[in-house]
Formats: structure tokens, sequence, C-alpha cells
């Protein structure tokens, strides 16, 4: 069967179009192929109307059959990829992985030392607790604190040698009556933060057998001559707790 002019055209368009159309080029071939379509069914309609046993023919010849036109548009319609043929055409673009050398391992493990914060080595030996602290404070050593690593005793003396003394009889004063150790630690029960106490002249220092050990006059406790008050710098909870240990040293009158 001889081909029709618009048959022809048409190819002519696909051979121009090559084997990589654009979605453009497919639009553009379809809408061809639809007004051919419209145009051989106008020319068809006109032979049918023609006399009975007459062969009335357009100047283009047949007519293209639904067959021949598929045949021409199907190649034009990309075909869908499937997954397996992605993964081979990206595969070769990904560059391969490189195993570290042990050189890189190294100034990997550099860069992370490195960052991580120094800590300060602990000293040798265990912590101190409370009834050890008073045990080796106790230990006689043969060694003496000096005066100024007391914070306040020093300025403390100086004001006793200030204060008249108080005479008794013919003898004057004696060490053993003038200072007294007053130990609170049986009046000690977790709560209770006022204490009684025998008369004092002053209170010298306090210490205890938990944190801060050292108690400061003013800071963690205030007294009045026959009484002594820790203020809220000192738990009753712990530095007060039943089985601590709460020593003062006084001047008596």
């Amino acid at each position: 069967m001889p081909e029709s002019k618009n048959t022809l055209a048409l190819k002519k368009l696909l051979i121009a179009l090559g084997n990589n159309p654009t979605q453009e080029d497919v639009k553009q071939a379809l809408e061809m192929s639809l007004l051919l379509t419209i145009k051989l069914q106008e020319e068809t309609k006109l032979k049918e109307k023609g006399e009975k046993g007459d062969s009335i023919k357009g100047d283009d010849g047949d007519t293209p059959t639904e067959k021949e036109l598929l045949k021409l548009i199907k190649p034009l319609i990309p075909s869908k990829t499937s997954n397996k043929e992605l993964q081979a055409l990206i595969k070769p673009l990904i560059p391969p992985a490189v195993e570290p050398t042990p050189a890189d391992e190294e100034k990997i493990v550099e860069t992370v030392l490195g960052r991580i914060p120094k800590v300060e080595p602990i000293p040798e030996g265990d912590p101190l607790t409370p009834d050890l602290l008073v045990d080796t404070i106790n230990q006689d050593t043969g060694k003496q604190i000096k005066l100024e690593r007391i914070e306040g005793l020093e300025e403390r003396f100086k004001k006793i040698a200030q204060t008249p003394t108080t005479q008794h009889g013919n003898h004057g004063v004696a060490g053993r009556d003038l200072f007294k150790e007053i130990d609170i630690s049986d009046q000690l029960n977790g709560v209770k933060k006022t204490f009684d106490i025998h008369a004092v002249y002053s209170i010298i220092s306090v210490h205890g057998s938990s944190f801060p050990y050292a108690l400061r006059k003013s800071v963690d406790w205030t007294n009045t001559n026959t009484t002594i008050t820790f203020t809220d710098e000192i738990l009753a909870t712990s530095s007060l707790a039943t089985g601590q240990t709460v020593i003062l040293t006084v001047i008596i009158p």
C-alpha cells in the first residue's frame, strides 16, 4: 500500500527528532499526528459519501490505519527505567570509600583527646572521715601549726591579751581556769540549732566533726554568755546531727 503524503511527512518529523526526543518534541509529534488523524477521518467521510462502487481517494492516497499510527508514535514514548537500571547508572558516579591509614587514625585520636578536658589527679589515700579527722587533729606528732595558718585566731589572742583579767584570791588567774572546752555533742539531734552552755566570757573557736570543721564567728554561729546559735550556713541535718561532734573553746569568767 503506497504511503500518503501525510504519513511521509509524519515519518520525516519523527526522523528529525532523533533517537532521544525531548518532552517538547514528543508533544509536537503527538499534536501533528492528531491533526493528521482528524484530516484523514474527514477524507474517509468524503469517500463514504461517494456513489456505491466508486473509490474516492484523497490527493494523499490511502488513509493510515491505527496500527500504522501506533507504530510511528510508540518509539517516541520513553520507556520506564527500573530500579536496577537506575542503580547501574548511579553506582559508577559514587567515589569509592577510602580506608583510613594508621597515620590518619593517630591524628583522629589526638584531635579527640585534645578536646577532652583534663582532670586533676586525685591525691593518694582515702579522704578523711569526720572521726578520722578528729583523731588526726588530736594526734601528737611533735609538730605545731603556725598561728597565722588559723584564720582569726591571732586576732582573737590579741583581744584576749588586752582584756582585763579577773583576780582569783591572791594567786591571780591560772591558765587552767581561763580556757575551757565545752562539748555539746550530746545535745545534737539534727534539728536543734540553739544550745545552752555554761556561762562564758567569750567563745574563742568552734570545731565540728563534719564540714566546714572550723566554724566562723558571726558567719556560722553567734552567741550570748549562756547560749550558742548556729546560722543558716550550717545544716542541722548534717553538721548538727546525732553522732556528730561539736566542741567549743571558751574563756570562762
